[in-house]
Formats: C-alpha cells, sequence, structure tokens
C-alpha cells in the first residue's frame, strides 16, 4: 500500500485502477446512506432538533468545502494528495463512531449541539480530503470515458444505496415496534455500521495507485495565490461556477427538508419514505447509462437543459401534497413525483458533478475545483439555514399576511411549506439563465438530446428482449456456448470467445 505518488504510472495502472475505485465508491455510497440524508434527520429529530438546528446540519457539508482552501495549498506545495486524503480520512471516520455513541446523552440539553460539532469536524475534514480526489481522479480517469465511467460507477453506487435505505427502514420500523422506548438505539447502530464501511472504503481506496501530479510551463514557478487567482479570470469557468451556486442555492431551500415534511408534517412512516426514495433511485440507475453516454457524445450543458425542467416540476408537485384532495390518492402521487425526481436527478447529479471536473484547467485543477467547491458550498449552506428558519417561523405563526404589489394574501401554516417550495422553484428559474450563458464544446438542442435518449433507451430495450429470446432458444439446443467478453476501458476494443460443448444431462433436464 503506497501513500506516494507513482512516478512510472502507466496504462495498466489506470486499468488496475477501475474495479477498486467502484468498490470504494460503493462502500462511501453505504456510508453516506447510513450516516447522512434520511436517518440522519430522523436522528435529529429523535435527539428533539428544531427545523433551524437541522438546516444547520444540513449545510454543514457545504461549509466543509470552505477548508479545501488550505488543502488545496498543501496539494499544490507538495503534491502528495494520496497522504492529505488518507488523514483527512482518519479524522471524518471517527466522528461517526463518536455521533453513535450520542445516545449516551440523548437527555441532556447540549446533545444537538454536540451533534452538529462532531458532523462539522466531519466535514469539515472530509470536504477537505474532496479537492484531493478530485484532483487526482481528473488525472487518473481519461476525458474520453470518463462520463460512461462515472455513470456505471454511480449506477453500483446507487444499487448499493437502495439496498442499504431499505434494510435500514425495514430494521428501525421494526426496532420501534419491538422497542418502543429505546427506538433511538437503532438509528445509533445504522449510524455505527455506516462507520464500518468508511473505514472499508478508506482501506479500498489507499490500494488505488496515485499518478504523479502534472505540471508545464505555464504553471511551473506559480504562487498558490496566483494559481488561486486563475479560476476567477477564466469568464467559461465564472460562468459554470455561477450556474452551480444558482442551483445549488434554489434546490438546499426545499429538498433537503422533503423527509422531514413527509416524516414530521404527513405523519408519513420511514419506511414507506425510504421506499419512495429507492424508487427515485431505481429510476435513477436505469437512467444513468443514458445520460453518461448522452453527455459523452454532445456535453453536459444539453445534459442539464433537458432534465433540469423536470426536476422543477416534481417540487412544483409537492405543493399539492398536502391537499385534502389528494389524500386517497396520496401514496400513488408520491410515487408519482419521486419517479420524476429520479428521472431528472439522474442527470442532473451526473451533470454537476462533471461539468465543472471537465472544464477545469489540467495542470490548476485543484485549484479550480477548490475556487469552485467553495463558492458552490456557500450558497448551498445558506439556502439550508435559510430554509430552516423559514420553515421555524413560519410554523410559530398560525397564519400571517404577504402583501404583493397591493393584494394581500392570507396564509396559514399548512401553506408555509408551499411558500418554500414555491421560492425554490422561482430560484431554479433564475439558474437556468446563468445555465443558457455557459459555452460548452458539443452543444446541441434539447430536441436532440431527447432524440438521442429515446434512441437509445428503445435499443437497450430491444437487446434486452432479444437477448433473452436468444437465450430460451439456445436452452433447446443440445450444445451451450461459454462466452467471454473483454472490453477494455481505455481504447475500447472489444474480444469475443465463444466455446461449443455438449450439454451435460443436467443442463438439458434445466432446459427442458
Amino acid at each position: 500500500m503506497n501513500i506516494y505518488p507513482k512516478k512510472d504510472f502507466n496504462i495498466k495502472d489506470v486499468r488496475a485502477s477501475l474495479k477498486p475505485l467502484s468498490i470504494a465508491g460503493v462502500m462511501a455510497k453505504l456510508m453516506d446512506t447510513f450516516c447522512a440524508g434520511t436517518f440522519l434527520i430522523a436522528y435529529a429529530l429523535e435527539l428533539k432538533a428544531s427545523y433551524f438546528e437541522i438546516g444547520i446540519l444540513t449545510s454543514l457539508v457545504h461549509f466543509g468545502n470552505l477548508f479545501q482552501i488550505p488543502m488545496a495549498y498543501l496539494i499544490e506545495k507538495y503534491h502528495y494528495r494520496k497522504l492529505l486524503l488518507a488523514l483527512s480520512h482518519v479524522v471524518a471516520r471517527a466522528g461517526l463512531f463518536a455521533t453513535s455513541m450520542l445516545i449516551f446523552f440523548s437527555t441532556k440539553s447540549w446533545v444537538v449541539e454536540a451533534l452538529i460539532i462532531i458532523y462539522a469536524i466531519r466535514y469539515f475534514s472530509g470536504r477537505a480530503g474532496a479537492i484531493a480526489w478530485n484532483s487526482m481522479i481528473k488525472d487518473l480517469i481519461p476525458n474520453k470515458i470518463m462520463g460512461s465511467y462515472f455513470a456505471n460507477r454511480m449506477k453500483y453506487q446507487i444499487s448499493a444505496g437502495i439496498i442499504a435505505s431499505l434494510i435500514g427502514a425495514y430494521f428501525i420500523d421494526f426496532w420501534k415496534k419491538s422497542y418502543p422506548e429505546n427506538a433511538i438505539y437503532a438509528y445509533s447502530f445504522i449510524i455505527f455500521v455506516g462507520g464500518i464501511f468508511a473505514v472499508i472504503n478508506t482501506l479500498i481506496f489507499m490500494k488505488v495507485p496515485e499518478p504523479p501530479m502534472k505540471s508545464s510551463k505555464e504553471t511551473e514557478g506559480m504562487s498558490f495565490f496566483v494559481k488561486f487567482q486563475a479560476p476567477f479570470k477564466d469568464k467559461n469557468f465564472i460562468k459554470i461556477t455561477k450556474f452551480l451556486c444558482s442551483w445549488n442555492f434554489a434546490n438546499n431551500l426545499a429538498i433537503p427538508f422533503f423527509s422531514a415534511f413527509l416524516l414530521k408534517e404527513m405523519d408519513i412512516d420511514l419506511f414507506t419514505i425510504s421506499c419512495l426514495n429507492i424508487l427515485s433511485q431505481m429510476t435513477n440507475v436505469i437512467l444513468l447509462n443514458i445520460w453518461g453516454k448522452i453527455a459523452d457524445k454532445y456535453c453536459y450543458k444539453s445534459v442539464l437543459f433537458t432534465t433540469t425542467p423536470l426536476l422543477i416540476f416534481s417540487v412544483f408537485l409537492f405543493i399539492f401534497v398536502d391537499f385534502s384532495q389528494f389524500k386517497p390518492v396520496l401514496t400513488p402521487f408520491l410515487c408519482f413525483i419521486h419517479l420524476l425526481i429520479g428521472m431528472a436527478q439522474a442527470g442532473i447529479t451526473l451533470s454537476t458533478t462533471n461539468i465543472a471536473l471537465k472544464n477545469a484547467h489540467s495542470q490548476l485543477a485543484s485549484t479550480y475545483l477548490s475556487a469552485n467547491s467553495i463558492m458552490v458550498s456557500f450558497s448551498s449552506a445558506l439556502a439550508s439555514i435559510i430554509g430552516g428558519s423559514l420553515i421555524d417561523f413560519l410554523s410559530s405563526h398560525k397564519s400571517f399576511e404577504i402583501k404583493f404589489f397591493g393584494n394581500v394574501f392570507h396564509m396559514t401554516n399548512a401553506s408555509s411549506w408551499d411558500l418554500l417550495f414555491v421560492i425554490s422553484i422561482l430560484f431554479c428559474f433564475i439558474s437556468l439563465y446563468f445555465l443558457k450563458k455557459v459555452s460548452e464544446k458539443g452543444e446541441t438542442s434539447i430536441k436532440n438530446v431527447l432524440q438521442e435518449f429515446i434512441f437509445i433507451f428503445k435499443n437497450k430495450v430491444k437487446n434486452n428482449i432479444i437477448f433473452r429470446i436468444k437465450y430460451k432458444v439456445a436452452s433447446l439446443s443440445p450444445f451451450e456456448y461459454e462466452e467471454i467478453v473483454f472490453i477494455d476501458p481505455i481504447n475500447e476494443q472489444k474480444t469475443i470467445k465463444k466455446k461449443r460443448k455438449l450439454k451435460s444431462f443436467k443442463s438439458r433436464k434445466k432446459s427442458s
């Protein structure tokens, strides 16, 4: 296990790194599923946290990106990305085990503040390490396979997250029914298990060789502060950052509170909420490869212009969730909303994750990405705090009035969430204005993207049906074929070997 850059790094190391990176990604997803999102919010609610405190808790992951500035400085100075990442992981992983121990202090008045402090340390350390990871991946994964590789990697991650969400939610609901007075212990156990997956993630990633940092005459001899100014002089990168800032602000006003809204206001159990999230994630998995291929053929901007309106429409539909007319069909209605969210998030998550990575200067990747992350994170964190504060304020007033251009609107406690969703939608439309100004090679119209999407989707379904027919026909034959297919991920060369042999008696009996 070498924690220093490999001087003789070559194409064989790239091939050898792809599988461990995917496995490490799955472990990271299991950690995030158990230690963040719905389970963390439910744990905080069990500890009697307010919406404002939940807003702070969800904002910490974004504020943590501010620590990427000193990390970027250390990377540029020492070029030891893997070592710095390992050190940040040690601190971040320790915070998860400390969080699981808070159940022994659940009656204390300071327990929620302790949870926030522990997660602040965890996110500040973990997000600082993220810039080392991004910079290393930029040099490790070739651009021509980046979209399809990360689409496949995210597919495995989401699949693991689906299974983990289902198991975790079932375990918590079962524990609550069996031991209603000690329900909080179930959340503690889930977070502890997430910590174990986090440790496994670090151990696997440490086996991935680190490529040496790229340098050129253009950047050689430049001070860190001069390098850090470079992203702010890149007009197109600034446009990308403006879009990501506005988009993340709009989303973090409302989306982090969806689970809290369904748990507390709609009184829906955790297992049902997890099933809804699983439906969204399954849709995400099915469509990720398609969006990855479209992004490789065209660009991430075109994918974003196609998928963002779908997510905006999904947030709009959330306004009608608490309408009494929808009570009889609430579950199917929520399923439909989460289906749309999954379809949209498949393209949005892939594109927003990689658009900055793709357009960053190759010799200044760490400074470009840290500058982008800091600005985006600040807007996201601010949105989470504003969203939580707004919900607490509106919930504390049974009714109030809003004056708008001489018109008076009477608002009730129930409609306070609707107001939050409407504000989020308005900011989403503003972000699309900034996206329009971004320039990226391979831009095309929404019509072309949709045509390509339908074409790939049809072929995917068609090939699946043909495969099943061929398999059925082959099962009637007295012979069986052993086929080995190898696809080189770098040059995309395909090698197929077939070997025919007579079926055994047991195989014939099964096929008949």
